[in-house]
């Protein structure tokens, strides 16, 4: 990617050390792990559950908690933390969340006097995951190892979700022609990107450190309003939005209609955008007609990164967090008019976006901007695991 964007050479980093650390795992810690595909969390069986796959996920925050310690806001990036791994899980659609397992590492100035509010954030994301219960977790100390913006103040926030699913009810994730493609709103960026969109967009007034300052390159300080956006909120809380859960939804939705289990399934729209669509089927096409509109933080990020709709479509979610993929029945008697209707008492905004089509082998996504009649806008295949 162009440096002058912002972007740097991260996703090839990225995929070259994932490559690597696959090589060096041995079969023999590959046991156990599930007859079938799950592309967004890990499945395993269990002989202490027969009926049940283990299921567990692991992430973080990314550079978002940059944001938290510039603003000297920490309440909400444990929601972010949460929702990584929730979200990941929720692809499954039925699922039974176990136990929550934290790790941070931090310097002083964040043992001493932060902790007790990441925590809080924590709390409130898991309280978004019902059933879970939080296992043991670890503080490192670790002052000489991280840093941050601010001098003392340095930390990174993971986690562990495990739980269960029944054998019954994973979906194969590979759809058929005619089924309908539900997007659900995001809050904005949710957790991918940060590093990129602070670099464009901030002027980075608060970065102590005289070498990572001049990465900045923005107009903004993080207490101004975005040009045009109706909700004047200063673009430093904007970006600090956290990332909505959509776990506790999907539950209800799956409960709700039961035809839906071990049928339907779930795209988590991270990191890759729309390619994420990419990562469930072998002979499919995703085409989306109708996309949600992204917010007013896409277009300014656009604006000052002079990316194109197809790179922005590929790098970030714009607009819609998550989707949901669910049987072409579900398309008559207003089925998915019923789904979205309970989305919406969720809070979550939520609409039929497109449909399915048979492919020529590979999973493709064609996303239409403009007439649905004509060609699409783009074409997106391929995934980068």
């Amino acid at each position: 990617m162009d440096e002058k964007k912002g972007f740097g050479d991260y996703e090839e980093r990225e995929a070259q050390a994932v490559k690597a650390i696959k090589s060096q795992i041995p079969e023999s810690l590959r046991s156990r792990k599930a007859d079938i595909h799950s592309p967004f969390v890990e499945l395993r069986e269990h002989p202490a559950c027969p009926d049940h796959y283990t299921f567990s996920n692991v992430d973080g925050a990314g550079t978002k908690p940059i944001l938290a310690i510039g603003m000297n806001h920490y309440s909400t990036i444990g929601i972010d933390a949460v929702a990584m791994n929730a979200n990941d899980v929720a692809t499954l659609g039925t699922f039974q969340f176990h136990e929550w397992i934290e790790y941070l590492a931090c310097q002083a100035g964040i043992e001493k006097e932060k902790a007790a509010e990441i925590q809080q954030g924590v709390v409130s994301g898991l309280l978004q995951c019902p059933g879970i219960t939080i296992g043991k977790g670890e503080t490192a100390s670790l002052d000489e190892m991280i840093r941050g913006p601010k001098p003392n103040f340095g930390f990174d926030l993971a986690g562990v979700i495990t739980g269960f699913v029944k054998k019954t009810e994973v979906p194969s994730f590979n759809p058929n022609p005619g089924d309908w493609i539900i997007g659900l709103g995001s809050s904005g960026l949710h957790c991918n990107g940060y590093t990129a969109a602070r670099h464009i967009l901030l002027t980075g007034s608060f970065e102590q450190d005289p070498e990572q300052k001049k990465l900045y390159r923005g107009p903004f300080e993080v207490g101004l309003e975005i040009p045009g956006d109706p909700s004047k909120k200063p673009i430093g809380e904007i970006l600090l939005e956290p990332t909505i859960v959509y776990a506790e939804a999907i539950q209800d939705i799956f409960s709700k209609f039961e035809g839906l289990r071990g049928r339907a399934f779930g795209v988590n729209i991270t990191g890759y955008g729309l390619k994420n669509f990419n990562r469930c089927g072998s002979d499919c096409i995703y085409e989306i007609h109708h996309p949600i509109k992204p917010q007013p933080i896409f277009k300014l990020l656009q604006q000052q990164s002079e990316l194109s709709d197809e790179e922005m479509y590929t790098k970030f979610n714009m607009g819609m967090g998550f989707a949901l993929v669910i049987p072409h029945e579900y398309g008559f008697r207003n089925g998915f008019r019923n789904i979205i209707r309970v989305m919406e008492t969720k809070g979550i905004f939520a609409k039929l976006v497109g449909s399915v089509r048979k492919g020529k082998g590979k999973p493709e996504t064609h996303l239409y901007l403009g007439d649905p009649l004509f060609p699409p806008t783009y074409v997106f295949s391929g995934y980068q695991d």
